[in-house]
């Protein structure tokens, strides 16, 4: 994984004074170095591990809901779909949205090949948090 890529790995470093030099444009490596105090550094070196971490056990899956049911699984004004975000700490994209494309095409993409595009719904993070917010779409649609 290119800690290039991962622009919110950037944020740990907000917090801390510290100097963090990635790899220049063009080099292949992923290796960064961290400067600072020796108890600081160390700190950091934990943060970023644990959000690397975190940014490899994303996923995103898609979920054949009835586009019927998208307004209903939002809420009014999204509260019912920033509730649900909020809960696992996922994100939600729903088809027409400005975001939809930017999540990525779902891993279970095959599984969705029958599904009519308007209803797959493409839930993204860590993918025990995104299995639990699919089966919650899921209870929401049928109740």
């Amino acid at each position: 994984m290119s800690l290039r890529n991962c622009r919110s790995l950037r944020g740990v470093f907000d917090a801390y004074w510290c100097t963090f030099v990635s790899p220049r444009q063009g080099e292949l490596s992923d290796d960064v170095r961290l400067r600072g105090e020796p108890k600081l550094v160390q700190k950091i070196k934990a943060e970023l591990e644990a959000a690397v971490a975190t940014l490899r056990d994303r996923v995103v899956f898609g979920v054949d809901i009835p586009a019927a049911q998208h307004r209903a699984l939002i809420g009014r004004g999204g509260q019912h779909l920033n509730e649900l975000q909020n809960k696992y700490s996922v994100m939600v994209q729903f088809p027409g949205s400005r975001s939809y494309s930017q999540a990525g095409e779902p891993e279970n993409a095959t599984e969705l090949e029958s599904a009519d595009p308007a209803n797959v719904v493409r839930v993204s993070g860590p993918k025990t948090a995104v299995e639990k917010a699919i089966d919650e779409l899921k209870v929401g649609h049928l109740g």
